[in-house]
């Protein structure tokens, strides 16, 4: 308690008086005290309220309480006490009291809005001040009405995915500003905002509240809030931007199968996004990473856009099967997507070699597939191959140039063809310049196409060339006919025999006694040891145009020329012709398979539905379609090709393999005979047959190609009568053997029951 007295002698007099008047008290015998109470106050007394703490501008839970006392320490009633303020800017309720029959007086003290000690004093006074006590409380921040971010902390306005912000600092304030100890502050983050630790912090002394936050891994607006209660929450935004690492993923314009030399119907686009799949604006994009087999890209290089897509378009090589490239983008790390197409074409005519298959796009290039160790399927490698792939090439197999060709005539290991300029071009194996070439012969294969030289009568204008087995014969536009390669048997035509002919060398035309070679031909067929050609009209040699003349091997009659002797002739001699076929046979249709040969009627019975098939040779395999023959099985005569029942079919067009021959209606419907041992023929059999009978399936052929064991024609709708089967290019179905690939299913691997119908060729490598 703190008190003090005014004077000293004042207080001695005070008591002289008191003992007066209790010595007077003592002497009376009756009556009460003329003194008041309040007169007799000497002290204060400290009751309650010191030591407080509360919050500003609040009052104290507790009031403050005194008691007034006399000098013996008795409760004194009626005294005055006066209340003040010290220090704190509060105030107190009442600011006096009078004290009451206890001694006490009561007041509330109100703190003021600074914080830290507050003192108030109760004075007790009479004439003058007899006593006084002081309190102390501490004034603390009131109740939390703001809060913000720390100062000097400023949010990124952009801030990558998944990032984490150490530490987010909040101050707390009471409505004078003072910070706020022991603050409930919650905190939380807006949709796709990613997470907050932890949810809720107490403010400490300095009224600041502390959280981290994870940043969403959702690219965008993103937010996180502190509230506190009662009060709007703080709102910090920022964009989160995509973090550091790459992605690639294909959006469309995967497995696509085009047109070769053409550009893929749907472009292609990959989506660049980080590893939470956000998707990354203005990242480079290279589509031109590991292109190969001469395929365009446009661009090569580009960027992506705000949706993370970026785009190109794609234009395949002459490839026929897979293509393939990647796409990158630096940042991947080295990831890659990659995009797989499929190149396709059209096929207008389809040719082939004893074990190999060669066709012709409607890009004018030939794609050969099948045994091509020896070189013969043109693509610049010794390669056995089960599909289309590369085209015959000039050169590499990427740049070519590639040869554009009418046809094209397969041989045992060796294939020519007439280009579209009409120079000719041939491939594969050459160690006797069957190649229709002057240049030197070459006892290695020759994997690349090579242009004809220059030879005795040049072919730079040449109408058709055929391959053998190991030689070749052509016919140029002004109707000469020459040969090159293996005589042995005189199939070189040149009247000698068996010199080989080195360089090419024109076929005999001397007039020998009563024979009148041509000195012209318009059509020539090639078989394994011989060759036949159709003469082409002139004035010296009218009347014999329309029939056939062979040369070469004859030991099965495929000369034709009607005798007994099966001669061979290093000369052409004339094909007998059969007296239903006085007009001659067609100047097209002649067709030469090993040892035997075949030609159509040039006279339609009909007009536009085909004529009667010719063939003559060997008839070991049923290849002549003649039926039973009675004693033998060749002939040196034509004779007529019979169907079922024994009647004609007629054709419109003739092909030829080793042993088996196949023929095409005006409708495009095939029918085959002869060898038959690896379904070549097309029934669904493995039986040989000596009569004409239908390709399985029903496909209407514009073409056909009959190489030893196996069977390919152009499926395509044909054109209207009496067209017949020059109808539109389409795909290519194969039969029988499939032991090197020939059939180009893209698998290798021997006869089966799958490949005794058509089947259609697959762009494979």
């Amino acid at each position: 308690m703190l008190g003090r007295k005014l004077s000293t002698v004042a207080i001695v007099a005070s008591l002289g008086a008191v003992a007066v008047i209790g010595a007077c008290r003592d002497d009376a015998t009756t009556g009460a005290s003329d003194i008041p109470s309040r007169d007799l106050a000497a002290n204060l007394q400290l009751q309650a309220g010191d030591f407080q703490t509360g919050s500003v501008a609040l009052p104290l839970a507790q009031m403050l309480r005194v008691r007034v006392v006399d000098a013996g320490g008795r409760p004194v009633s009626g005294a005055g006490v006066t209340w003040s303020v010290l220090a704190g800017g509060g105030s107190v309720t009442p600011p006096t009291g009078i004290s009451d029959a206890n001694g006490n007086v009561s007041t509330t003290w109100t703190m003021g809005t600074t914080l830290g000690e507050n003192l108030v004093r109760a004075d007790l006074r009479g004439a003058f001040l007899l006593d006084s006590v002081t309190f102390l409380a501490t004034a603390v921040a009131g109740a939390p009405v703001t809060i913000e971010i720390l100062e000097g902390f400023e949010l990124p306005e952009t801030i990558r995915v998944a990032s984490i912000v150490e530490e987010l600092r909040f101050l707390v304030r009471d409505q004078f500003d003072h910070p706020v100890f022991g603050a409930t502050v919650t905190f939380a983050t807006g949709f796709n905002s990613g997470t907050v630790n932890p949810l809720t912090d107490q403010t400490d002394s300095g009224g600041i509240a502390v959280t981290q936050w994870t940043v969403g891994t959702v690219t965008g607006a993103q937010s996180v809030t502190a509230a506190i209660p009662g009060q709007l929450p703080v709102v910090l935004n920022t964009i989160a931007t995509p973090d550091t690492s790459r992605r690639l993923a294909i959006v469309v314009g995967d497995g696509q199968a085009g047109m070769t030399g053409a550009t893929l119907a749907v472009p292609l686009q990959v989506r660049v996004t980080d590893r939470f799949n956000n998707a990354v604006a203005g990242d480079q994009v290279i589509f031109s990473d590991s292109i190969g087999s001469g395929d365009i890209v446009t661009p090569t290089t580009t960027v992506s856009d705000a949706t993370g897509i970026a785009q190109a378009t794609w234009r395949l090589s002459s490839l026929a099967g897979p293509h393939a490239l990647r796409v990158r983008t630096p940042g991947s790390g080295g990831q890659f997507v990659r995009f797989n197409a499929t190149g396709q074409l059209l096929f207008r005519d389809v040719f082939a070699g004893d074990y190999y298959t060669c066709a012709i796009g409607t890009n004018d290039r030939a794609y050969c597939w099948g045994f091509g160790e020896d070189g013969q399927l043109g693509t610049n490698s010794l390669v056995t191959r089960s599909g289309p792939s590369w085209p015959v090439t000039r050169a590499d197999t990427i740049a070519g140039p590639y040869p554009t060709l009418r046809d094209v005539s397969g041989g045992r290991s060796h294939a020519c063809g007439v280009g579209i300029s009409r120079t000719v071009f041939c491939w594969g194996f050459n160690p006797d310049l069957r190649f229709l070439s002057s240049q030197a012969s070459s006892p290695t294969r020759v994997p690349i196409a090579i242009d004809v030289g220059s030879v005795t009568t040049p072919l730079a204008s040449t109408r058709y060339v055929g391959a053998g087995e190991s030689h070749s014969c052509a016919v140029t536009l002004g109707g000469i006919a020459m040969c090159a390669g293996n005589n042995e048997r005189g199939q070189g035509g040149a009247g000698v025999a068996p010199t080989p002919l080195l360089p090419p060398t024109q076929v005999d035309t001397a007039t020998i006694g009563l024979v009148v070679p041509p000195r012209f031909y318009s059509h020539i067929a090639v078989g394994e040891r011989h060759a036949c050609g159709m003469p082409r009209f002139d004035t010296l040699f009218v009347l014999a145009s329309q029939t056939p003349w062979c040369w070469g091997q004859n030991n099965n009659g495929q000369l034709g020329d009607g005798l007994p002797t099966f001669a061979d002739s290093a000369r052409p001699s004339a094909v007998v012709m059969p007296a239903a076929a006085t007009a001659g046979f067609d100047s097209t249709s002649l067709v030469a398979g090993a040892s035997h040969t075949c030609a159509l009627d040039r006279i339609e019975p009909v007009a536009g539905q085909g004529s009667t098939a010719y063939c003559w040779g060997s008839h070991a395999l049923g290849q002549l379609g003649a039926g039973a023959l009675v004693g033998t099985n060749r002939s040196s005569a034509p004779l007529p090709v019979l169907g079922l029942g024994g009647t004609p079919v007629m054709f419109r067009r003739l092909f030829s393999g080793e042993n088996h021959t196949c023929g095409l209606t005006a409708s495009g419907q095939a029918f085959c005979w002869g060898r038959n041992s690896s379904g070549q023929i097309g029934d669904g059999t493995q039986v040989n047959s000596s009569i004409a009978v239908a390709v399985a399936g029903g496909f209407s052929f514009r073409s056909l190609a009959l190489g030893e064991l196996h069977t390919c024609g152009v499926v395509g709708a044909p054109s209207p009568v009496p067209v017949g089967t020059t109808g539109t290019p389409g795909e290519v179905r194969c039969w029988g053997d499939n032991e090197y690939g020939q059939l180009g299913l893209a698998v290798f691997g021997v006869n089966s029951l799958a490949v005794l119908v058509p089947t259609r060729v697959a762009f494979q490598q």
